[in-house]
């Protein structure tokens, strides 16, 4: 009985995955195309967005989900804005983690100094 129940579950789970997928991808193929965001994660953002219209700019985006720096001393630390949407700034804290556990070029920046490639004369960039 109870294994009969879970196993109807998870295929409606499966089922209402699929049609998630299949809707973000019609409504956000760019932002399925960032690295880290999978449809349900872009489903998550474009759900808690709600209409970005609403926002005058991108810094009022920002704003809405964003921590917010906070000095103490010497000290820099952030906190969650008590107005801000926590499940927007979650769902962009596991596309950020996600690219910097599987993504190369954000490796490359969270890298120690001796896991990075060397830097020679040859490898800068020149600009001309």
């Amino acid at each position: 009985m109870i294994t009969t129940r879970c196993r109807s579950l998870t295929e409606e789970i499966n089922t209402i995955a699929a049609q998630i997928e299949d809707l973000a991808e019609k409504l956000a193929p760019a932002l399925i195309a960032v690295p880290g965001c999978g449809p349900l994660t872009a489903a998550k953002i474009l759900g808690e967005t709600a209409g970005i219209a609403r926002f005058r700019n991108a810094a009022a985006y920002a704003r809405h989900n964003a921590p917010l720096p906070v000095w103490s001393s010497n000290r820099s630390r952030h906190r969650l804005s008590r107005t801000g949407n926590r499940q927007l700034n979650a769902a962009l804290h596991r596309i950020a983690m996600t690219q910097a556990r599987c993504h190369q070029p954000a490796k490359l920046r969270t890298s120690s100094p001796a896991e990075r490639p060397a830097v020679t004369a040859a490898s800068k960039p020149c600009a001309y």
